[in-house]
């Protein structure tokens, strides 16, 4: 706590904010994760199509740009592949969605006990369980950009 006067009730109050923004920014960034793994994969799927569709074609004679045109899509197809591989937008949408559910839990736990439900006495005994659950989570919550935050951090 910050200091002497402060009640272990406030200080649980005050946190609900930080826990507020974390949650929603672990959304917003596992939204982000899903959609561009679901859009590369539409996108892959129907490259691979066309893809397949030229190989049966055969181009009108002295249409010699057209057979350009399977590679350069058989191209995109693998840069899209790796892409999907490498990124690992799905793990990474998963690892934020943990963390948003966490911090909704302790968000929850706070609410709960700034509501009067709990004498400060209480919240004074449960604050060491609340830091060791909040250092827990957000030692193994994947990073978010400050630039994902700031859309929820209050106005001053």
């Amino acid at each position: 706590m910050n200091n002497d006067s402060q009640t272990c009730t406030d200080f649980l109050r005050s946190k609900i904010e930080p826990l507020r923004i974390n949650q929603i920014t672990h959304y917003t960034v596992c939204e982000r994760h899903k959609n561009r793994h679901k859009y590369l994969g539409i996108l892959l799927v129907v490259l691979s199509t066309v893809s397949l569709a030229f190989s049966f074609f055969s181009p009108p004679i002295g249409y010699k740009i057209v057979e350009y045109v399977p590679v350069t899509v058989s191209i995109l197809v693998a840069v899209i592949s790796a892409i999907l591989a490498f990124v690992n937008d799905n793990a990474q949408a998963t690892d934020h969605q943990s963390s948003a559910v966490a911090y909704g839990a302790l968000l929850r736990e706070c609410e709960a006990r700034v509501s009067g439900a709990y004498s400060d006495e209480e919240n004074k005994e449960f604050l060491p369980e609340f830091q060791a659950r909040w250092n827990s989570v957000s030692s193994t919550s994947p990073l978010t950009l400050m630039v994902d935050r700031i859309k929820y951090l209050p106005s001053k």
